[in-house]
């Protein structure tokens, strides 16, 4: 396994933990649950950890892939610059969780909004990631691109003209 490896295992974790951890939050915020409340801080507290070990093994991978036939480094350029505001977002909701993850251990009566801002944060990073994922994509992938121009160079072939290429080849 080299880096480059390692960031595609490491780098979905704070992704998909920000989305199950959020969806865990509201089903505990729903149903008046401290334990699912609990849980759901714990996995967006991993998931700002994971943000931080993804953002180590991207510098890592980035010295793997950038001589490599292909890679664009303005596609590089834009996914760091991505994942550095996701950082910053994140980083807010792993303070904030942890925050709340303090008060509800405590037991201490909070506010009626008390998770508000952690909320809002959350949709802030949600944001991040997808532009992170995105952009993360679109260095080896050039046919996410919104202005790719990608087509099967098969596609604009008649049926006929296939056969005819088939039977000249044997």
């Amino acid at each position: 396994m080299n880096d480059a490896h390692l960031h595609l295992v490491v780098n979905h974790f704070p992704v998909i933990g920000l989305v199950i951890g959020f969806l865990v939050l509201l089903f505990g915020l729903v149903f008046s649950d401290r334990e699912v409340r609990i849980t759901a801080l714990g996995i967006l507290i991993f998931s700002t950890l994971t943000a931080f070990a993804a953002n180590f093994t991207g510098e890592l991978a980035e010295d793997v892939v950038e001589n490599l036939a292909g890679i664009n480094e303005t596609d590089i350029e834009n996914h760091e610059h991505s994942a550095e505001r996701l950082l910053w977002a994140i980083g807010v909701v792993g303070v904030l969780a942890l925050f709340q993850l303090i008060l509800e251990l405590k037991e201490v009566k909070k506010l009626k909004w008390g998770y508000t801002p952690l909320i809002i944060a959350i949709a802030i990073s949600g944001y991040f990631a997808k532009d992170t994922g995105t952009t993360g994509g679109e260095i080896r992938h050039p046919e996410i691109r919104q202005e790719s121009n990608v087509t099967n160079p098969n596609s604009e072939l008649k049926i006929s003209d296939q056969k005819a290429i088939k039977t000249d080849d044997g």
